[in-house]
């Protein structure tokens, strides 16, 4: 859009200079065009900077920051409306084995490949966010736990695959605890239990689903 604004004044100067007069309505118009497209170049560099803000730069998820403030927004608004709300903690199962066996890099292209699956797995209304290191996190809005279990386990799945990473193939799974929201939960005791759901997932052998049981009021 900000491109066609100047498209659209380079084409208005173009017409003045070939009249050879300055025509009043032209000049206008063209003054108009400009302080359109001014304004148009700045939200857009605000959109741009705004992004780069939220964003890990690496994999392109929401950061950490961004990721509590949009879970702070999401958990309101499920206890406000009495919505269902399902939260995933996951994570690289033995990222640091990849790490001090392959190297930084290696890690860094499994991290890419890891988020670029949680991303394309996502719902427009869902949020993946690079929590730290190898964790992530997916914010499910209007998902009860069993709908919330039966896509983190088609996840899991999509999860095991081979990686091409420091120039061989790496297995890379994942392990996922989830936990729905429960009546005058706090952001704090929700994620809490996903992240016991995880410990449950990791010690139960890796690669698998766990998920807290439903608290009640």
């Amino acid at each position: 859009m900000v491109a066609l604004c100047w498209v659209v004044v380079v084409g208005l100067i173009s017409i003045i200079a070939t009249r050879g007069a300055v025509d009043p309505a032209y000049t206008s118009v063209a003054s108009m065009v400009v302080a359109g497209c001014g304004a148009l170049y700045h939200q857009a560099i605000v959109r741009r900077l705004r992004n780069e803000a939220e964003s890990d730069a690496l994999t392109g998820c929401l950061n950490r920051r961004a990721g509590i403030r949009r879970l702070e927004i999401e958990v309101e608004r499920a206890q406000r409306y009495e919505r269902p709300f399902t939260f995933i903690s996951l994570d690289i199962d033995r990222f640091k084995q990849i790490n001090d066996s392959r190297g930084h890099p290696a890690g860094d292209q499994v991290l890419k490949a890891f988020a670029e699956v949680l991303l394309s797995s996502s719902r427009k209304v869902d949020s993946v966010v690079r929590a730290g290191g190898e964790e992530f996190w997916v914010l499910l809005p209007e998902t009860p736990l069993v709908v919330g279990l039966l896509y983190a386990e088609r996840l899991r799945r999509r999860l095991d695959r081979q990686v091409l990473a420091g120039g061989s193939s790496i297995r890379v799974t994942a392990s996922l605890g989830l936990a729905e929201i429960g009546k005058g939960e706090s952001v704090d005791q929700l994620v809490s239990r996903a992240d016991k759901a995880l410990y449950a997932a990791k010690n139960g052998g890796r690669n698998r689903v766990e998920a807290a049981e439903i608290k009640l009021a």
